[in-house]
């Protein structure tokens, strides 16, 4: 560190006041002392200056090889340490001078990298302001409110110029009419004049004038009369169109003034009123404009005709070139009249006809009553006809859409203003009117940034077709790229749109509650569903939107966070949103977030190549797998078109390391799942349980909840599946234990022993052997219960009909009634009139069918035996029940009581009449409340209807319940048109509904007229 033989120093002053940190190292070379005069080789001297000067400079910020350096140095000869403390203060003080001179050097750069950073700020505003002007034509325009003055200026000045062309069409045609009218009545008055001559000058016929009064001249002749009146009439017919013309001029100059309004919107709404009022009275002045004209022309030539007929047969002899004259002249006016008739019919009869005009629509009003009628007539008198006649209704329900036949709807009648309509809809409707009828581009431009849907979604249906038609029109082939672009991403910014949300109680956004869906909002779902279905990327900026539209919808509320979620929330929310219980339509959605999550897991390899994330680990981890599952198999049970297939890849996605959380937390739905409810995907699900096992550890042990009675019940009918041997495994760890039924297990056993006896495999197999032997012994059939036992069981049946707790959970009812329905049938017997002395029999009846609700067929003949002759009663004792919402919110509740109140129909006298307090709208509502089960919506439906015509209909209590249940009947669904004839709605079930229909119609006006008497 120390350079002596040079005279220079060079030490490490660590700035940092921790030694043993080695940042900040400052190097200070210093320069060799002046030799003294006796010395010839220089020398360092530090001594206590040195120390002393150090020490100050830093604060003991020297390390402690710094001091063992010095303390090395001071061992020099002591002649050096004046003149070497003397050069050491002086460095230290050039050093503070460099160091103030970096400082101040530093400063300027600061300054200077300031000044570089505005420069560099300035001209990325400036590029980007070249990038957005450079790509303006490909990106959309900024959005834009539907009151912008942009917007509504653009269509002032539209307005204006289609005003234009329309006045100056009414003032060419009064110009001309003047003109020709001035023309005319210079002919007329020509033609008149000796008229008036003979009619003020006397005759030569001096006895006419003897016969006459004093001062009149006689009675000119008949023919001269007539030819007087109708060139008088013809000439005041065209001095009243003089005069229309003249005001309708001064009217129309009007149109064109500048109307009062503080902004654009208020102009132009103004001016589309001025030109409404005008197209109301002016049209119908350029009528009578037309008519006057030609009444004026017709009169003349008439005139002019019996004229010259007079004048050809007024003469002694006969003047055949004047006869010729005159029937030239009628034939021209006969071919003229031809001439009109023809292109006035033809006009008439076809559209766009080049011959339209005032006469021809004046003709098609009586063409078109008369096609009317004779329609109507026919309609009516050929039924044969009347039979090949298109059903728009039926149509419409074959489509599946209402707007397959909006092409029939005149949308620019639609666009007409109602005296009744808000601002509001008004300005939607001009708008709407403005772009549909331009062919300017630049219009279309700058109108496009405005077309916000949420304006729309405010209006209602009744504008619906309005808007599809706006749509259309910016989307044609005329329009530009950035118009399109606009367009489509109106769209994504109507998920944003402010009317969604107001501020609660804490000034927090919240859903409005008035929200719902209409034709607008299921038009854009479509649209979504398309966008989602296209590619990955666009359904991460849809998808959370499908869902919120979704959510609009009766009973999916649920779907609905308390935002707009993100795209791996939305579809977590989505494929889990079948376990809420009963839900409304949301089948297409639910299929579709679980293909988005099976497309992430077969992409999930690809994903970690390339570095990107696990997005299908990202969604599912937002959710239980077994929440997944659960509202899996829930969904399956509400689509009869639900394929397992699809999602076999997802499904072993869910499950792979789960399974014990999955066997533990859908144990529940495992244990009391119904067979019927399940329809097609019962065997999904056992297999799904079959495959559970191969992934549960060895030292597992079968949860206290799963009761595997209803799945053996399942698999013992199928037994070529090759997973029947799987739920061995269940079984072995503790499965037997918990077994509410061994009916099903003792089959299931049996099938075993089958397999294990004829399979190669398990011959010899002394781990198999030595199961069987230990297992069988329990499978083996008690006795029958003893007389004590019996009346164990009777107490216990007692007990728990007493506590509403186990009446609502039915969880301990399972043990007992299966050991009541394994006694013989005088004991049963014996027993069950016992506990009826102390339960009533629909209440008995009724908890033991939800608690069998899987297996009917076992249930059965206790029920009818039970209730035989007893039917009125149990209907009777049903009343209280069928009406209790804690037991009729099951949907599969209802589908028991209405399997009983079929069973009971057989039975039932002729004379039936449903008891008093006999409301059936909890039933009619939870069966509506899901999509109809193929296999039993034929029965169901006739069970109710033949209540309802047995005195039920009149102890009805909700008529909204009923009135849906009625429509489900007359309307088929789409998936019902593709049923079988048996499987569908039956013709006495749908004329019923029909006529309950206009019951409730009825009923419901005579209570509005009596309220309002009242």
């Amino acid at each position: 560190m120390v350079g002596c033989k040079q005279g220079w120093a060079t030490f490490a002053l660590f700035t940092n006041t921790d030694p043993a940190t080695s940042a900040d190292v400052q190097y200070i070379q210093l320069e060799p002392a002046k030799p003294q005069a006796s010395s010839d080789t220089p020398s360092l001297n530090f001594g206590a200056h040195s120390h002393r000067a150090l020490s100050y400079a830093h604060s003991g910020a020297l390390t402690a090889a710094a001091w063992t350096m010095i303390d090395d140095v001071d061992e020099a000869p002591s002649r050096a340490k004046p003149d070497l403390a003397e050069a050491l203060v002086s460095r230290f003080d050039k050093l503070l001078f460099l160091i103030e001179n970096q400082n101040d050097l530093m400063a300027k750069q600061r300054e200077e990298l300031a000044g570089q950073h505005q420069t560099l700020k300035k001209h990325t505003g400036m590029l980007e302001s070249l990038e957005k002007d450079a790509t303006k034509d490909d990106r959309a325009h900024e959005p834009r409110t539907i009151t912008d003055e942009q917007t509504w200026g653009a269509l002032d000045n539209e307005s204006l110029a289609k005003i234009k062309v329309t006045v100056d069409g009414w003032r060419d045609l009064m110009q001309v009419s003047l003109v020709f009218t001035a023309l005319f009545l210079t002919v007329v008055t020509a033609f008149i004049s000796p008229i008036i001559q003979s009619f003020t000058s006397p005759t030569g016929n001096n006895d006419a004038t003897i016969a006459m009064p004093s001062g009149k001249n006689p009675l000119p002749a008949t023919s001269t009369q007539l030819i007087a009146l109708f060139y008088y009439l013809a000439i005041i017919t065209s001095i009243c169109n003089s005069i229309l013309c003249v005001l309708g001029m001064q009217w129309a100059g009007r149109l064109t003034a500048i109307p009062i309004g503080r902004t654009n919107l208020e102009r132009t709404l103004a001016r589309e009123k001025r030109k409404a009022l005008a197209d109301h009275y002016m049209l119908p002045l350029m009528g009578i404009l037309f008519w006057t004209l030609l009444a004026a022309i017709i009169f003349f030539v008439v005139g002019f005709l019996i004229q010259m007929w007079e004048l050809a047969f007024s003469f002694a002899e006969r003047a055949p070139i004047l006869v010729i004259g005159g029937a030239l002249a009628t034939a021209l006016s006969v071919i003229i009249l031809g001439i009109i008739n023809a292109t006035t019919c033809h006009a008439a009869l076809q559209d766009n006809s080049p011959f339209e005009g005032p006469l021809s629509h004046a003709v098609q009003i009586p063409m078109d009553w008369a096609r009317q009628l004779f329609s109507s007539r026919r309609s009516n008198g050929w039924k044969a006809g009347a039979n090949q006649q298109p059903d728009l209704e039926r149509a419409e329900m074959t489509l599946g859409r209402e707007d397959d036949v909006l092409s029939l709807v005149d949308v620019q009648a639609l666009t007409a203003w109602e005296d009744t309509e808000d601002k509001d809809t008004k300005a939607l409707k001009t708008y709407a009117r403005l772009v549909l009828n331009t062919s300017n581009t630049e219009l279309l431009e700058r109108c496009v940034p405005s077309f916000d849907f949420g304006n729309w979604y405010a209006a209602g249906d009744t504008i619906f077709p309005v808007f599809k038609a706006v749509h259309e029109r910016f989307l044609a082939t005329d329009t530009s790229f950035r118009v399109k672009e606009t367009t489509v991403q109106q769209l994504l910014r109507f998920s944003k749109w402010h009317g969604w949300t107001r501020p609660d109680l804490f000034g927090y956004q919240a859903w409005r509650g008035d929200l719902e869906s209409n034709r607008l909002t299921q038009w854009c779902k479509d649209q979504c569903t398309v966008l989602v279905n296209s590619g990955t990327d666009r359904a991460r900026e849809y998808f959370p939107f499908l869902a919120f539209l979704t959510s609009l919808e009766e009973d999916n509320r649920d779907l609905r966070g308390y935002q707009l979620e993100t795209y791996q929330a939305s579809v977590a929310a989505v494929i889990c949103s079948y376990q809420n219980g009963e839900v409304g339509e949301r089948r297409d959605i639910f299929k579709i977030a679980l293909a988005l999550c099976k497309n992430l897991v077969v992409q999930t390899d690809s994903f970690l190549k390339d570095g990107r994330s696990d997005e299908a680990t990202e969604i599912l981890s937002r959710v239980s797998p077994s929440s997944v599952m659960h509202s899996i198999f829930q969904g399956s049970i509400h689509d009869l078109d639900f394929s397992w297939t699809d999602i076999g890849v997802l499904v072993t996605f869910i499950t792979e390391r789960n399974e014990m959380d999955i066997i533990h937390e859908l144990a529940p739905f495992f244990s009391s799942f119904r067979k019927a409810d399940l329809g097609d995907s019962e065997k999904y699900v056992t297999d799904y349980l079959a495959d559970l096992s191969m992934g549960l550890p060895p030292h597992f042990v079968t949860p206290n909840g799963l009761d595997l009675s209803p799945s053996l019940a399942i698999v013992t009918k199928d037994l070529e599946s090759p997973r029947l041997i799987f739920y061995l495994y269940y079984l072995t760890r503790g499965g037997v234990e918990t077994l509410s039924d061994l009916h099903p297990a003792r089959q299931y056993w049996q099938d075993c022993l089958d397999i294990y006896r004829s399979s190669i495999f398990f011959v010899g197999n002394l781990g198999i052997t030595r199961l069987f032997e230990r297992y069988y012994p329990r499978f083996i059939p008690l006795p029958s219960l003893s007389d004590d036992e019996s009346d164990d069981l009777i107490f216990t049946l007692i007990s728990l009909f007493k506590d509403d707790y186990h009446i609502l959970t039915l969880h301990a009812f399972k043990g007992p009634f299966w050991e009541l329905l394994d006694l013989d049938d005088d004991r049963r017997s014996r027993v069950t009139i016992t506990i009826l002395q102390e339960v009533p029999l629909a209440l008995f009846i009724f908890i033991l069918m939800r608690t069998s609700r899987w297996d009917w067929d076992r249930v059965k003949s206790l029920i009818s035996s039970t209730v035989q002759d007893r039917e009125l009663e149990l209907l009777a004792g049903l009343t209280n029940l069928i009406e209790d919402h804690r037991f009729m919110h099951d949907h599969a509740t209802c589908m028991i009581v209405l399997d009983l109140l079929a069973h009971l129909i057989p039975n039932l006298p002729s004379t039936f009449s449903a008891p008093p307090g006999f409301d059936l709208s909890e039933l009619m509502e939870g069966l509506t409340r899901c999509r109809p089960n193929r296999k039993r919506w034929r029965v169901q439906s006739d069970t109710i209807m033949f209540y309802l015509n047995h005195g039920a209909f009149e102890l009805l209590a909700n008529l909204d319940y009923a009135k849906h249940f009625f429509e489900a009947c007359i309307q088929d669904t789409r998936k019902m048109k593709y049923w079988d004839d048996d499987a569908q709605t039956s013709g006495r079930t749908r004329e019923r509904s029909k006529f309950y229909l206009k019951t409730i119609d009825t009923k419901r006006q005579s209570t509005s007229i009596d309220i309002a008497r009242g």
